[in-house]
């Protein structure tokens, strides 16, 4: 019961603590508490969208990485050109 209530009062101190940090890095930045983004807000709902196409950016990428990684594999084993892909795709994938 003590471990469970220490635990709980050293996660209530971080948080405090990263608290402050945000606090003190806003006002360095001079950004006022009524500045603070909600979901209705027009910059929150532009940044929503950006982080949401970035994501398909980076999958369409990674994607992208993983089709020329086959290809060069498939170069290497020299089935690139032959008919013998689908055989190889087929065994492989």
């Amino acid at each position: 019961m003590k471990q469970s209530h220490a635990a709980r009062c050293a996660a209530e101190r971080q948080v405090r603590s990263q608290q402050d940090r945000v606090e003190d890095l806003e006002e360095q930045l001079g950004i006022e508490p009524t500045d603070c983004w909600t979901m209705d807000r027009h910059e929150y709902a532009e940044m929503l969208e950006y982080s949401q196409h970035r994501q398909f950016i980076c999958a369409v990428e990674e994607l992208k990485n993983l089709v020329v990684q086959r290809l060069f594999e498939l170069s290497k084993a020299n089935l690139a050109s032959t008919g013998e892909v689908a055989s190889y795709c087929a065994i492989r994938c």
